[in-house]
């Protein structure tokens, strides 16, 4: 296979162009979780569905992250953003690790300001929660599928490595015993 330097570049800076979107999207639907949650709280307190206000938040929940828990936050983003760019580590634990974070810092730099009272902060959290465990949930489940996926190829494989080398011992013996016989 003969390469130029213009696909590695642009095969490389590609990689990372992606990389840097799948973080952002990650760290988007971290924000979007904890507002879903804030949302499950308002509605206890108020006990009317604003729809409008939900869809708002969907776009402007990054936003979300402007709070007194920036300061924390923002080295943490840092040192993921580097880390999702570099390929370090399992992606489905730090896919997992940025939107679970990203959807703290939301909960608690404006919980207690989106949401008054006992019952809708008991709501909003248990809300946040269920859902951060239902996103590990799903992320576990799709890294394993994308491990058996992976051992299947990898059996695949040795099946047709040990196929091709029982016949070149086969075809090894034929030629040996040719050889014998004159």
């Amino acid at each position: 296979m003969n390469f130029d330097i213009q696909d590695v570049l642009a095969d490389g800076l590609g990689s990372v162009f992606v990389r840097f979107l799948l973080f952002i999207v990650a760290a988007w639907l971290g924000c979007t979780l904890g507002a879903a949650a804030i949302l499950a709280g308002q509605f206890e307190q108020t006990r009317v569905c604003g729809i409008g206000f939900s869809g708002f938040w969907i776009w402007a929940s990054p936003l979300l992250l402007l709070s007194s828990w920036a300061l924390l936050n923002v080295p943490f983003l840092l040192f993921f953003l580097a880390r999702f760019i570099r390929e370090d580590g399992d992606d489905f634990l730090t896919i997992g690790l940025v939107i679970g974070v990203q959807s703290l810092a939301v909960m608690a730099g404006w919980a207690h300001d989106f949401v008054q009272g006992w019952a809708p902060r008991a709501i909003a959290w248990s809300a946040w929660l269920i859902i951060v465990a239902m996103l590990g949930t799903g992320l576990w489940f799709a890294r394993q599928a994308v491990t058996r996926a992976q051992l299947r190829n990898m059996a695949r494989l040795h099946e047709e490595n040990d196929r091709l080398r029982k016949l070149k011992i086969d075809e090894e013996r034929a030629q040996m015993s040719l050889e014998d016989e004159r």
